[in-house]
């Protein structure tokens, strides 16, 4: 199960019929996820910012594309329990992935029609 996923990123935007713009926000991830027969609870926070420009036509089509990155701030996004495959043992140990290890440029294109 993903959980709920919120967001928050303001937008500065300058222009009329070509924009250009520039944001900052947080977002946050609360889900749960299943370890073996236990389940746990997990709690994501990050920052993510980007800048970028958009253009509208008169016929209607817009186009717009930005780049920008995602840092992870706290807590942990997988969980997951691990059993070596050359033993027979039944031992297990569990490892995360912590957000403020990740770190990670995005880019984005979109094309689309005003009405």
């Amino acid at each position: 199960m993903s959980g709920i996923q919120l967001s928050f990123m303001p937008k500065l935007s300058f222009g009329y019929k070509k924009i250009f713009f520039v944001g900052a926000g947080l977002s946050m991830g609360i889900g749960v996820h299943d370890i073996g027969e236990s389940t746990s609870g997990y709690n994501t926070t990050w920052l993510n910012a980007e800048f970028g420009s958009s253009r509208r036509y008169s016929s209607g089509i817009g186009i717009s594309s930005s780049v920008g990155f995602t840092k992870g701030l706290s807590g942990c996004f997988s969980s997951c329990e691990h059993r070596d495959p050359s033993s027979n043992s039944d031992f297990s140990f569990r490892y995360s992935t912590y957000a403020a290890d990740y770190f990670s440029p995005q880019a984005r294109m979109r094309i689309g029609y005003w009405f």
